[in-house]
């Protein structure tokens, strides 16, 4: 199952979803979440016209990608959850690298490496999500769209958590 959280950006968001459809591993769902969208973004994922595709639109704003995310895991049908964002794409082989991740090895989180692309004339080109970059510099986070979990996963850490709720340790002692 793919989970896209979305909110009022459909210019970007069909490539986003076209990415996941061209994938060389079909066997997927693509449950696109938003976050109480008002734009055309519900007819933008619909005109796709595949049954892989279903869309799903909170009543609410939450201002956060966890709750669209949450949402979709709760549609999912498959074991696997894989996530995108809006304005992500994914190279064809992304699906097929991270199933064969998991039908090799008994893990619940794979992830791949992203290419980072700042804004126009930014001229920043970074991978991101590999292992021993130190935190804190460019490159040093994996971000969702590069990884898999199971749901059981999911399901044993109660998914994705708020932003607003989650505290790091530097910061506690302000607190």
């Amino acid at each position: 199952s793919v989970v896209l959280a979305t909110y009022n950006w459909s210019s970007v968001l069909r490539h986003a979803i076209a990415s996941v459809l061209e994938q060389t591993y079909g066997n997927l769902e693509l449950i696109v979440v938003g976050d109480a969208c008002t734009d055309d973004s519900e007819a933008v994922a619909l005109a796709f016209d595949d049954p892989r595709v279903r869309w799903d639109n909170l009543a609410e704003n939450s201002g956060s990608q966890s709750i669209p995310n949450n949402r979709g895991i709760a549609l999912a049908r498959g074991e696997l959850i894989a996530y995108i964002g809006q304005d992500d794409l994914w190279h064809s082989g992304h699906l097929a690298t991270l199933v064969s991740a998991f039908e090799r090895s008994d893990v619940d989180l794979a992830w791949t490496v992203a290419a980072v692309l700042g804004p126009p004339g930014s001229r920043i080109r970074t991978p991101s999500g590999q292992i021993g970059t130190p935190p804190g510099e460019l490159g040093s986070a994996i971000p969702p769209c590069t990884m898999m979990h199971s749901r059981a996963l999911a399901e044993r850490t109660g998914g994705w958590r708020d932003w607003r709720g989650v505290r790091s340790e530097e910061h506690t002692s302000e607190l």
